[in-house]
C-alpha cells in the first residue's frame, strides 16, 4: 500500500443520489418542491461499508504517531480513534492519501478546536473552505468523542455538517456511528434535516 501526504487536485464525478421511497398519498405540491430543490443525502454506514472514495474528515491531538503509522489502519474509525488517542507528530492540519487497490483514500485530519466560541467558529469555517477547494462529491466524517467529550463532539458535528451542506457543493455525507451509537448519530442527522430542509434544499437520511 502506497501512502503519501499530499494535496492533489481532487475531482470525481458525483454519484446519483438514491431516490427516497415515496409514501402512498404524498401531496402533489410537496413532490413538486422536492423536484426543484437541491438534493443532499446523509448516510449512516458501518465501518466495513466506509467508502474509500470519500473525502474523510477527523480530529487529532499532538502525540506520538507519524502519518505512515496511522495509514496502516484500513479501518476508518480505527484510524481516527488512534489519531484521537495516541495523536500525531504534527501541529497543523494534515492531508493523508493512500492507494487502496485501484482507489485512493483521502483523509484530512485537523487539530482539535480550542479557545473561544469565536475561535471554534473560525475553525469550522476554515474546514469548510478546505473542503470547498477540493470539491469532493462525497464527504465522510468521523469525530472521536475521546478528544472533546460526547456533548462537544455532538455540537461540533452539527456545526460542521450544517456549514458544509449550506456552503459546499458536496451531495453525499457519510457518518460512521462508532462509539457514539446509531441512535445518537441518527438523531443528529434528523435534527439537521428538520432544520435545513426547505423549498431549495431537500435532505435525505439513509440508515
Amino acid at each position: 500500500m502506497d501512502s503519501t501526504f499530499i494535496n492533489p487536485t481532487y475531482r470525481q464525478p458525483s454519484a446519483d443520489i438514491a431516490d427516497e421511497d415515496k409514501k402512498a398519498g404524498s401531496a402533489g405540491p410537496m413532490i413538486e418542491k422536492e423536484g426543484l430543490a437541491r438534493k443532499v443525502a446523509i448516510h449512516l454506514i458501518s465501518d466495513t461499508d466506509a467508502h474509500s472514495e470519500c473525502f474523510w474528515l477527523g480530529l487529532f491531538h499532538r502525540g506520538s504517531l507519524t502519518p505512515p503509522e496511522l495509514l496502516e489502519h484500513q479501518s476508518i474509525s480505527q484510524l481516527f480513534d488512534e489519531a484521537a488517542s495516541k495523536g500525531l507528530k504534527e501541529q497543523g492540519p494534515v492531508m493523508l492519501s493512500d492507494a487502496l487497490g485501484t482507489k485512493t483514500r483521502y483523509v484530512y485530519l485537523l487539530p482539535e478546536p480550542r479557545g473561544s466560541e469565536e475561535s471554534k467558529a473560525d475553525w469550522v469555517n476554515q474546514l469548510v473552505e478546505t473542503v470547498k477547494s477540493w470539491s469532493p462529491p462525497k464527504v465522510g466524517i468521523y469525530l472521536s468523542k475521546e478528544l472533546l467529550g460526547k456533548d462537544l463532539t455532538h455540537e461540533l458535528l452539527i456545526n460542521i455538517l450544517k456549514k458544509l451542506i449550506q456552503n459546499s457543493q458536496s451531495t453525499d455525507y457519510y457518518l460512521i456511528p462508532g462509539t457514539h451509537g446509531v441512535n445518537s448519530i441518527l438523531n443528529t442527522s434528523l435534527e439537521i434535516k428538520s432544520e435545513l430542509t426547505s423549498d431549495k434544499l431537500w435532505i435525505y437520511v439513509f440508515h
